[in-house]
């Protein structure tokens, strides 16, 4: 069931990638939920955080893939209710921090930021990604109920009605029949169950 509604929630993102050779524009390519990023938040990805530098359009195609699959993962997992524990904070924080030191300090990272029109937060969602797969994998392999527990919970959460048919009619020629016999023979098969007689018994006796 949760594969099917992971595949639903997936199947809801839009995507589109604009065809141009150089930078990719302010427009949004990427769109998740109320999560969208523009083309110049994709070359920052590409250019910074994967690493390619100016030469980013071989990367275009693959880079929009994957930040939309970080994206998709975590709104499916915030969907099913889960959030990062304070520690997965601190470990997002750290993971920033180290980016920001690659980029030369911190005043070099938000200047970069501002020249691609990217956000912090943006950076902090890819990052988190991988934590929100964790979860979403998890509760995607949590293992099926075996039959025995499946029976165990009908018996503790429900009842199950059994009953004797005794009609009033014949069911082959449609006659009526007499109620007061009718009426005997059910006080009968109630008086026997009372008394602790096998009652899957007097079904096939009486039914």
């Amino acid at each position: 069931m949760k594969n099917i509604k992971l595949a639903a929630i997936m199947a809801a993102c839009a995507i589109a990638i604009s065809g141009c050779s150089s930078s990719l524009g302010n427009k949004t390519v990427i769109k998740v939920g109320d999560q969208e990023v523009s083309g110049r938040e994709l070359d920052f990805y590409i250019s910074e955080l994967m690493g390619a530098g100016d030469s980013f359009d071989s990367y275009k195609e693959t880079a929009a893939n994957s930040v939309e699959n970080m994206l998709l993962i975590s709104e499916v997992a915030k969907s099913w209710g889960f959030n990062l524990t304070d520690e997965e904070n601190e470990q997002v924080t750290s993971s920033l921090i180290r980016i920001r030191q690659q980029m030369g300090g911190k005043k070099a990272f938000d200047k970069k930021l501002k020249e691609y029109g990217a956000s912090e937060e943006f950076v902090k969602e890819i990052l988190a990604s991988s934590t929100y797969e964790k979860k979403v994998q998890s509760a995607i392999d949590t293992a099926e109920p075996t039959e025995e527990e499946m029976k165990q919970y009908f018996a503790d959460n429900y009842l199950r009605a059994k009953h004797v048919l005794i009609t009033t009619k014949d069911m082959t020629t449609g006659a009526e029949k007499d109620k007061e016999a009718a009426k005997a023979t059910a006080d009968e098969v109630l008086a026997k169950a009372e008394a602790g007689e096998d009652f899957d018994a007097l079904i096939t006796q009486y039914n």
